[in-house]
């Protein structure tokens, strides 16, 4: 669901919210890295929104984007989403290391 201004994206198990920016297509920074959240679900289940989601949230509201990525949910949603795009997206898949870098594989 794409959404006027630019605030980034959320995901909101199963529906990632996102500005302008947003696209769902592999090759979109943004998309990449929300949907790495929505396989933290999967495995979380209920208790995303309490270990992942609300951390997350207020880690994107009171920290610049370096100390936020750096946050282990967001590492771990980078993480999980790199080998789920290199195992299933196409042959011109390119993941975004600047945008969602992996600072520990």
């Amino acid at each position: 669901m794409q959404l006027n201004g630019l605030f980034g994206g959320m995901a909101l198990a199963p529906i990632i919210v996102g500005d302008r920016q947003l696209e769902a297509v592999a090759q979109n920074h943004l998309f990449q890295h929300e949907y790495g959240h929505i396989l933290q679900s999967q495995i979380w289940g209920p208790f995303f929104i309490i270990v992942i989601g609300i951390p997350s949230l207020i880690s994107a509201l009171y920290n610049d984007y370096d100390t936020h990525i750096g946050r282990w949910q967001e590492q771990d949603a980078n993480k999980k989403a790199r080998k789920y795009f290199i195992n299933t997206a196409t042959k011109q898949f390119v993941w975004n290391d600047k945008m969602n870098p992996i600072t520990n594989v």
